[in-house]
């Protein structure tokens, strides 16, 4: 796995189709993608361009979750 940023919103937003519709992909905070090595060669065809990231240790990144929905918030008194 490896983390990736996209160079700019046009790259971005059609990185994250191509990532949807072809491959399994994690997006996290601040517009990174962590995406399989392997998965950069179908970036590549399709002339997009990103930075390839440092994965972070002290994990400082977290993952963009879904909200809980109203229910579960309510009884878990959120």
């Amino acid at each position: 796995m490896i983390r990736i940023k996209f160079a700019s919103d046009k790259d971005r937003i059609d990185g994250n189709y191509v990532l949807m519709t072809h491959t399994v992909s994690r997006r996290l905070r601040g517009d990174i993608f962590e995406i399989d090595d392997d998965d950069r060669k179908l970036l590549d065809e399709h002339q997009l361009h990103y930075t390839v990231l440092p994965l972070d240790a002290d994990g400082s990144v977290q993952e963009v979750g879904t909200p809980p929905p109203y229910e579960a918030q309510r009884r878990n008194g959120i």
